[in-house]
């Protein structure tokens, strides 16, 4: 009876043991996969306001230590300037409960207060059998920036007017305006000066 007894105690230590080993597997190639993606991911509580896990590329992307973005609020992430407030991401945490994930384009700051462009995607997730948040956030910066660009030289093209030298002085100021120059060179080639 005893030898039997100690049979069992040893499967149930050797079957927990095996289930431990799988857990921590298992948690390791979550936190490998979680760590690894080229988006910022944020684990929030059901309401938004608390951050519960992020990602390393959080921490690269927006300037904070995980243990500093676990301690925060989701406000200090944001422009806080309409639309772009604590209360305009509560509107959209509110529509993930009768809608499904909401993609949106997001004013966001880092820790240092530069703000940048990002995209959004929200959705409601079971997470260890509790309700939670998962945001993944990707910097869409360079994005924005060239579609300003192309929306200023779209402008310019559009108020083209019937005088042609026109045109072109104004073609040439977007196009040194979105090049970072001045006109000095064309100015300089226009009267035939060397450059």
């Amino acid at each position: 009876v005893l030898a039997s007894a100690t049979g069992i105690l040893l499967v149930t230590i050797f079957r927990r043991r095996r289930a431990e080993d799988a857990l921590r597997l298992g948690e390791e190639r979550f936190r490998t996969i979680f760590d690894s993606v080229n988006d910022a991911i944020f684990i929030l509580d059901p309401s938004g306001s608390t951050i519960l896990d992020v990602n390393r590329k959080m921490s690269e992307m927006y300037g904070y230590t995980h243990e500093q973005a676990c301690r925060i609020s989701t406000a200090e992430l944001s422009a806080n300037d309409p639309p772009y407030t604590m209360l305009d991401a509560l509107e959209r945490i509110r529509k993930t409960s009768s809608e499904k994930a909401q993609l949106f384009e997001w004013l966001a700051r880092e820790k240092s207060g530069r703000l940048f462009w990002v995209e959004g995607n929200l959705r409601r997730a079971l997470i260890d059998k509790q309700e939670r948040l998962l945001v993944t956030v990707r910097d869409i910066s360079r994005r924005k920036h060239s579609e300003n660009r192309l929306a200023k030289l779209n402008d310019c093209f559009l108020g083209f007017g019937a005088d042609p030298l026109q045109n072109i002085s104004h073609l040439t100021v977007i196009c040194g305006e979105l090049l970072g120059a001045t006109c000095a060179l064309y100015n300089r080639l226009e009267s035939g000066m060397q450059i």
